[in-house]
């Protein structure tokens, strides 16, 4: 086997792409990391134009305003939805409240086969 196959040769792709007709080199780890998955979805034509104007201000592609968008969305909700923020008194309380000994309802709770075992 020749070095120029050899597989630790880089492996270097070239390809031009048409919607910024510039010239693109992909190395294997950036193939690797290709997004292979996609989300179509339904817009009016006035919520397409409106994203697609605030693609174009941004200079960003219509794909790369709507995906930045959509995971920063996506990120808020989740942690709206899981993380749980309390004012410094009441995180004193609830510390104080788990260095208290478990009520006796709690502990004849606990000894309980749950429902669902």
């Amino acid at each position: 086997m020749s070095a120029l196959y050899s597989p630790a040769t880089k492996l270097d792709l070239y390809a031009s792409f048409p919607y910024n007709n510039s010239m693109a080199t992909l190395t294997k780890q950036t193939v690797s990391k290709q997004k292979t998955s996609r989300l179509d979805i339904r817009l009016t034509d006035a919520q397409r134009q409106l994203i697609e104007r605030a693609a174009e201000l941004t200079g960003s592609t219509l794909t790369q305003w709507t995906a930045r968008h959509l995971l920063e969305s996506a990120r808020k909700d989740i942690e709206e939805a899981t993380v749980l923020h309390l004012e410094s008194q009441a995180f004193q309380d609830f510390i104080q409240a788990l260095d208290q000994p478990v009520p006796p309802a709690a502990e004849k709770l606990m000894e309980r086969d749950p429902q669902w075992a």
